[in-house]
């Protein structure tokens, strides 16, 4: 009776696991397209967009990310980011931007969120946080790692824009 019950529970989990990290890929679809923001980045006010985008065979997710301070774009941030699709929660990828940062990735993908390190051990570190909203508005938390903990650095709601704007 004990063994039909551990297989029972092993089968049920193996069928549950899949359809789990389908819903949790799903959350990355529901990212896809144009996102814009009026917010702080970098302590300071912006105006942000981020677009997001299946690329590569749909085997990635890629990420265009701007903003700018003051109205002018010379005084503003780009970056891109390519998140590898896989049939798990786990994401990994890679960042590059017009700083001249370029970052590996790696996150959980969530049913609501997906969670990213970014950067390497002993170098610089960050987490970003993108977390859907119950009203459908998407939250990017930023943080760098420093010598006293986590530090934020930027926190932005987007609003998606519909196909047309």
């Amino acid at each position: 009776m004990i063994l039909r019950l551990m297989m029972l529970l092993a089968a049920v989990s193996m069928v549950i696991n899949p359809a789990r990290a389908q819903d949790e890929q799903f959350l990355l679809e529901k990212f896809e397209g144009t996102w814009l923001a009026t917010g702080n980045s970098f302590y300071e006010k912006a105006q942000s967009k981020m677009i997001w985008s299946k690329t590569l065979g749909d085997r990635f997710y890629r990420i265009d990310y701007s903003f700018s301070t003051r109205g002018n774009p010379e005084e503003g941030f780009s970056g891109i980011g390519h998140y590898r699709v896989a049939d798990k929660p786990d994401v990994t990828g890679y960042w590059a931007d017009n700083s001249g940062d370029l970052h590996p990735l790696n996150g959980k993908v969530r049913a609501d969120r997906l969670r990213t390190i970014w950067g390497e051990a002993g170098s610089k570190q960050g987490l970003t946080e993108y977390l859907l909203l119950p009203d459908g508005a998407l939250q990017v938390t930023d943080w760098l790692l420093t010598d006293d903990g986590w530090r934020e650095f930027n926190k932005t709601t987007f609003q998606k824009q519909s196909a047309g704007q």
